[in-house]
């Protein structure tokens, strides 16, 4: 049997790991490889969350208003067009290609949806930096804005 252990090499460098490789004929017996890899930890991940889970809490009401009023516009453009296309009898796959930049298009502008305030603001009060209070002011005030935008009237114009 091959046997394979990964090791992280030392905390000062958490992005590179030792690769054990001691059961291959090609490789000298008990050799040391250093490989680096590309991801995250897990704890910097939740750092990073909960930092913006305090901004998003810190927002002002105007620009909560204003932000979740523009991304479900938005949202609701990358979903007409994602239904024009398949209209046209496209490859299903370019609809589901389209839709997610809809998305990208929403995280590049900095809009708010509830769905990611639903993720990241528990996750902030849970780590304590984020009160509950602001958690549900905020969560209140993204899906109110995203709401009103869809009472909005719809231009219906008949060719």
């Amino acid at each position: 049997m091959k046997k394979m252990r990964l090791q992280l090499a030392s905390p000062r460098t958490q992005d590179v790991a030792t690769i054990d490789v001691g059961c291959w004929r090609c490789l000298p017996r008990r050799s040391q490889r250093r490989w680096f890899l590309d991801y995250v930890q897990p704890a910097d991940l939740l750092n990073d969350a909960t930092k913006a889970a305090s901004r998003k809490a810190s927002l002002s009401v105007r620009d909560l208003l204003v932000r979740s009023f523009l991304a479900g516009g938005l949202l609701a453009y990358a979903t007409s067009l994602v239904f024009i296309v398949l209209s046209q009898n496209v490859v299903p796959i370019v609809g589901a290609i389209l839709f997610p930049v809809g998305f990208v298009i929403l995280v590049l502008l900095g809009l708010e949806l509830p769905t990611g305030n639903f993720a990241l603001l528990p996750m902030g009060w849970a780590a304590g930096e984020v009160s509950f209070l602001g958690m549900l002011r905020n969560l209140g005030w993204v899906y109110l804005g995203n709401e009103a935008q869809t009472l909005l009237p719809q231009d219906k114009k008949s060719p």
